[in-house]
């Protein structure tokens, strides 16, 4: 049995149509995936960004207490006492439990 020709011709253009549809699905999909991944960017961008600002406003703290530290003695004295717990001559520092 043979096939007409209009039939191989009707096969090929579904053939056609089915490749074109496969291939414009397949840009769809990973059209959607490139936009998925540029959201995901622009969410961790964001979320660096406040991490930075963050780390900013602490490192501009630590600058504050390094001037105060370096220009004023009664800093460090103080600073000593309470991180290290340390005491003066003929001083006695009660430690009470629980409590810092």
């Amino acid at each position: 049995m043979t096939v007409p020709d209009s039939i191989w011709l009707v096969r090929k253009r579904i053939g056609y149509i089915c490749a074109i549809g496969l291939a414009v699905a397949w840009l769809q999909a990973s059209g959607m995936q490139a936009v998925l991944d540029l959201r995901e960017a622009w969410m961790e961008e964001s979320r660096l960004s406040e991490q930075i600002q963050e780390l900013e406003q602490h490192n501009a703290e630590l600058e504050a207490d390094i001037k105060a530290l370096e220009s004023n003695g009664f800093r460090v004295e103080q600073l000593a006492r309470e991180k290290l717990g340390l005491a003066r001559e003929n001083e006695v520092v009660v430690v009470v439990p629980g409590k810092k």
